[in-house]
């Protein structure tokens, strides 16, 4: 239940975050990576002030369709997977998958219709997993977006 808390929780803050920056030049004309890095860092000190989680990864770059990456998770950690992208983006997605021998298995998904996507999963077992951040729309004339990624866990 408090992982659902967080989660819900986290949401509303990278929304309310994503809404205060948006409004500045360079982040509306798209060309400067300053705020999403400046909304990581609020994001970043939230996640571990407000929570006391411990951010392992964090990433950003720029997207136009999809990205994976790999990743060793393990047990007995509860990971939260925040996303945020500019506003260009529409809908951004994460989706986490576990290796199941050759393949890989849907674990967790975000359901939301936003462009900050918040998972949180607890690894059922140690393991590589997939975490695949995907733009699923744009907004009108847009093809291409920066992003934030940043992983946490708790402390147990």
């Amino acid at each position: 239940m408090k992982t659902r808390f967080v989660q819900k929780k986290l949401a509303s803050f990278a929304m309310f975050l994503l809404l205060a920056i948006a409004s500045t030049p360079a982040f509306s004309q798209g060309v400067s990576m300053k705020d999403i890095y400046a909304k990581g860092e609020t994001l970043l000190n939230y996640i571990e002030d407000e929570y006391g989680y411990e951010v392992v990864h964090i990433e950003y770059d720029i997207i136009t369709s999809s990205k994976i990456i790999t990743r060793r998770l393990t047990t007995p950690y509860t990971y939260t997977i925040v996303g945020f992208a500019d506003d260009r983006v529409k809908d951004l997605d994460i989706i986490v998958y576990q290796r199941k021998g050759n393949d890989w298995k849907e674990v967790k998904r975000d359901e939301e219709e936003d462009s900050t996507p918040v998972v949180s999963f607890k690894p059922t077992v140690s393991g590589d997993y997939r975490i695949e951040i995907k733009v699923y729309k744009y907004n009108p004339g847009a093809s291409a977006a920066h992003y934030g990624l940043i992983f946490s866990h708790d402390i147990p």
